[in-house]
């Protein structure tokens, strides 16, 4: 029986610097180089040649033509962050420590094939397509080089690089000149849902646009094999090609993947080539070899190190797939966590020969030989296999030692990123006994639950919030309302909605559910801030921030709090944190400009606003603050021309026009002004400050009566402002009938405690009191 594989920290880091001594610190030009491939969400079936007719791929079938095509190849995890790690370290999950995408972090004593090789001298570059894979992880250990400029390529929607951009970039570092060998990764993320491939292949595909992203990707691989062809390295590169996972595809009632680990999401290509001079004549691994026996991805490692004649005290899950042949019985992992962020039971399986056993509520047995499509369900609790299988899975728990949390770390963008994939357990559920755990629902059936949250991400990202909530409100009816992921998703979207009072209750749930997702802390801040209850908003956003101290987004809003309390000291405080951290954000500047205006520092908040017209030129809103901060600094002229500016981008800006107003009759320019001014007014616009120049042009034109109107509702309007009360005094003592108006005027300069000039209240009382206008 196979005991679990433990690795101390301390063994790692000694027979890491063993390895070292043993390999030298050069590769020498001889050696040869690795080139792996790692398909997105491919399934093995979905390929020419392992039997698919419905398709071309013709450079992955030539790769099998010159190859070692395994058919019974099985990731560790249907999901794309920890299937990697188990590729790139050889280890299982429980042994790397990433269990899920996102909260993750590979420990740092955990070595990688990049990590090993780059210690011999080898030139290291990766090259990948998802955000799921970004250097922040943990994945980009050992690489010289590790391309994930992905957010910045996204859809507004999908965050990827299409397989041209990362294959581009492959070809080019292929051919950058080196005297090293090297190890290359590059990986292509476009077969993941939505399928949406490029032209020919979406109208080759039309009807299948899964099948269209398979060989669109296909046809770029066939450019980076060409370019390896081109550098003459061909004939001296160990080429791996295989998939981080599969696609359910509506088998077992699941679209997509990460629900459960049936073969359609486990079950993937692996093509091994190797390099011509180790294919000896008397070699068994004949061009166009297929192996039957089962494999894993965890065997790539050793296989690499076994090809290059690399001898190591490491210790592997997997094993060489040079032996593969000798093998005529061994046990294969995979595990599914990913329920567990809904509230459901986790998923684990042990494989053998055919038999393939299913670790949960009702558990499952296959035999996938008679039943490939695992329709049978031959459990009991005295069939010898089951219990076998059971004993050996048991080796390997739910939880583990080795997970590494990355939330002090992960920022907010890739966590909104990952949100868009659909991989939404970026908190911490609560933690179970293991018994606990395969007491809960059963993801068999939770199948329709399941979809609607996975078409959710992409309806509220796409424009059609009101369709994601359709599909969501009816599900809390169907016994779901403790489901983690339901409450933050209803939640975040009732916020984005500006339905702040509506998600509040959902966000509080989902905290109760899943302790230390800082991300819906912070939507629950907004909810609360946009909701009036300013002083409850700040403890959620203190939370992000002292938790994640890299969290942009809740240093700005914290500030946006404290301004509200006219804390504008801690306001500045925040703020200035927040354009520490990403500079280059325009909604952060113009925060802080805010900020400085109200602390009367006009021409701090003057530049801050000029940094964010750099990143944002076209914002009407930016040009309206920057002539704010401009005309508080008696800048009259640039003030009028960022107003112009303003209204230019957005005729119907309210206030831009009232400043601009302002301005101008302070410049002298009144024709302007009244222009500007009488225009909101005849869209009857709520306009007090255009309203009281228009009053002071109207009087100095000795237009009384159109005066004391304007002046009348800038009084309305801004019922603390003096300077109306007083010109519309004036007005008035030019009107022969403005008693009871004038009345109107001392009443409501009583009544908001505004004082008015002892003459000027004289004049106007004795002007009341003269019978005219009685």
């Amino acid at each position: 029986m196979k005991e679990r594989i433990r690795i101390p920290r301390l063994a790692m880091l000694v027979s890491g610097f063993i390895l070292v001594a043993m390999l030298g610190c050069k590769a020498a030009k001889t050696a040869p180089n690795v080139l792996l491939i790692t398909l997105d969400t491919v399934r093995a079936d979905r390929l020419g040649c392992y039997g698919y007719g419905d398709i071309k791929t013709p450079n992955i079938d030539q790769l099998a033509r010159e190859g070692i095509l395994f058919e019974k190849a099985y990731c560790q995890v249907p999901i794309t962050l920890p299937s990697h790690a188990s590729i790139l370290t050889g280890l299982y999950p429980p042994n790397h420590g990433i269990r899920l995408n996102g909260p993750y972090l590979l420990p740092s004593d955990v070595p990688t094939v990049s990590s090993l090789l780059q210690e011999k001298g080898y030139r290291t570059g990766a090259f990948v397509s998802a955000s799921v894979l970004l250097s922040q992880f943990g994945m980009s250990r050992g690489f010289d080089i590790y391309d994930d400029e992905i957010l910045s390529a996204s859809t507004a929607y999908m965050p990827e690089r299409r397989a041209a951009v990362t294959g581009q970039r492959a070809v080019n570092w292929l051919k950058s000149s080196s005297m090293d060998s090297f190890f290359l990764w590059v990986h292509f993320f476009d077969p993941h849902m939505p399928y949406d491939p490029p032209e020919p292949f979406r109208s080759q595909y039309e009807a299948n646009p899964y099948d269209g992203e398979i060989a669109y990707v296909d046809s770029v691989l066939g450019k980076v094999l060409g370019a390896l062809e081109e550098t003459g390295e061909r004939d001296n590169t160990l080429i791996i090609l295989t998939a981080d996972h599969g696609e359910g595809l509506g088998e077992h009632e699941e679209t997509t993947h990460s629900l459960f680990v049936y073969d359609g999401t486990v079950r993937v290509p692996l093509i091994l080539v190797l390099p011509k001079n180790q294919v000896k004549d008397s070699s068994p691994w004949k061009p166009g070899t297929r192996v039957s026996q089962v494999v894993e991805t965890v065997d790539i490692v050793p296989t690499v190190l076994d090809v290059l004649g690399m001898k190591t005290a490491l210790r592997f899950d997997g094993k060489s797939l040079l032996n593969a042949d000798k093998e005529t019985s061994r046990y294969a992992y995979a595990e599914c966590l990913y329920p567990m962020s809904m509230g459901w039971c986790p998923l684990q399986t042990a494989r053998q020969d055919q038999w393939k056993y299913i670790r949960a509520p009702r558990r499952e047995l296959f035999d996938t030989d008679t039943d490939p499509s695992e329709r049978a369900n031959l459990y009991s609790d005295d069939h010898e296999r089951a219990r076998d299988l059971e004993k050996w899975l048991s080796g390997y728990p739910i939880y583990s030692e080795r997970e590494a949390s990355l939330k002090q770390n992960v920022s907010p963008e890739v966590a909104r990123s990952l949100t868009d994939l659909g991989y939404l357990s970026l908190g911490t559920t609560v933690r179970r006994s293991e018994e606990s755990l395969f007491k809960l629902p059963d993801p068999k059936d939770r199948t329709a639950v399941f979809e609607q949250i996975n078409k959710a991400p992409y309806l509220m990202n796409t424009g059609h919030a009101q369709e994601a909530l359709d599909l969501l409100i009816p599900l809390l009816k169907g016994g779901e309302h403790s489901n983690p992921v339901l409450n933050r998703m209803l939640g975040i979207n009732y916020v984005k909605m500006g339905l702040f009072e509506t998600g509040l209750p959902f966000l509080k749930a989902y905290r109760l559910l899943a302790e230390g997702d800082l991300e819906s802390s912070y939507y629950l801040g907004v909810a609360l801030l946009r909701s009036g209850s300013t002083e409850a908003a700040l403890a959620p956003f203190r939370e992000c921030v002292e938790a994640m101290p890299s969290y942009a987004a809740a240093w700005d809003q914290l500030a946006v709090a404290y301004g509200m309390q006219k804390d504008y000291d801690k306001a500045l405080e925040a703020g200035t944190k927040a354009v520490e951290r990403e500079p280059l954000n325009p909604e952060y500047l113009k925060n802080l400009g805010v900020t400085l205006l109200r602390k009367g520092l006009p021409d701090q908040a003057e530049t801050h606003f000029a940094k964010a017209l750099e990143v944002q030129p076209d914002s009407a809103d930016l040009h309206h603050h920057s002539g704010l901060a401009l005309k508080f600094q008696g800048k009259n002229e640039q003030a009028a021309r960022s107003f112009e500016k303003a209204l230019t981008l957005q005729p119907d800006f309210v206030d831009a026009s009232q400043y601009l107003v302002e301005v101008l009759f302070k410049m002298g320019n009144k024709p302007r002004a009244k222009e500007v001014a009488e225009s909101l007014v005849r869209k009857g616009a709520d306009a007090p400050v255009a309203r009281f120049c228009l009053g002071l042009i109207d009087l100095d034109s000795k237009q009384y009566s159109e005066a004391a109107d304007h002046l009348q509702k800038a009084i309305e309007g801004m019922p603390d402002f003096s300077a109306a009360y007083q010109a519309y005094g004036r007005v008035l003592l030019q009107i022969p009938e403005g008693g009871a108006k004038v009345k109107w005027l001392l009443e409501t300069a009583e009544q908001n405690a505004v004082a008015l000039p002892q003459e000027l209240k004289q004049q106007l009382e004795a002007h009341a009191q003269s019978g005219s206008g009685q």
